[in-house]
């Protein structure tokens, strides 16, 4: 129970310790327009919106760097976010991704401490790459993500040019009250062809 506590604290603190900019993802743009469902897949949801192929929503989308901050060259060799939200009958409906298929952690309580190690030091005010390699050296499982962000399939900057992927298993709900774990899959026109 204390440790729970404890985590919880770190997370609270964590939230306020920056209020001027965003902690994550604090660079990006985005783009409104629709999503239109173009296969069936009632087989794994009971959503409305997927009940029928064409079927269209109001959507926004957001493209970021994830650890950039104001200031950061669009170039930087850092992974892509991507946000969408749909606005159905049923409600909003949010998912967030990375351009990469992994992530640099499987503990959630890590998540602080590794965004740190991208951050400016408070005191000095400089980045820090050894705090960053002395994260990863001691986290390997984190080894993955650092492999796929130094290749060329995840080196974009240009948004139309990008694949997407949620980095965990998202769970739905069936018509027959049973649920079904998917994994998301998204790529433009531009890098895969329609």
């Amino acid at each position: 129970m204390l440790t729970i506590i404890s985590d919880r604290r770190r997370l609270a603190h964590f939230d306020r310790e920056r209020v001027p900019e965003r902690v994550v993802h604090a660079k990006g743009g985005g783009a409104h327009g629709f999503f239109e469902v173009t296969h069936d897949i009632s087989d794994l949801t009971c959503a409305q919106l997927f009940e029928k192929v064409g079927t269209q929503v109001r959507a926004t989308v957001r493209f970021s760097t994830v650890g950039g901050e104001q200031g950061t060259p669009d170039v930087a060799r850092d992974p892509r976010g991507f946000s969408i939200k749909l606005r159905t009958e049923e409600g909003n409906w949010d998912h967030v991704y990375n351009n990469t298929p992994v992530f640099f952690l499987r503990d959630a309580t890590k998540f602080p401490h590794f965004i740190h190690t991208q951050k400016r030091d408070p005191q000095t005010h400089l980045k820090d790459n050894d705090m960053f390699w002395d994260y990863l050296s001691q986290n390997p499982e984190s080894f993955h993500q650092v492999s796929a962000n130094l290749c060329t399939f995840t080196f974009t900057f240009i948004c139309i040019f990008i694949c997407i992927f949620t980095s965990t298993l998202t769970a739905t709900l069936t018509s027959t009250l049973t649920f079904t774990f998917i994994r998301i899959f998204t790529s433009t026109f531009a890098s895969h062809g329609p």
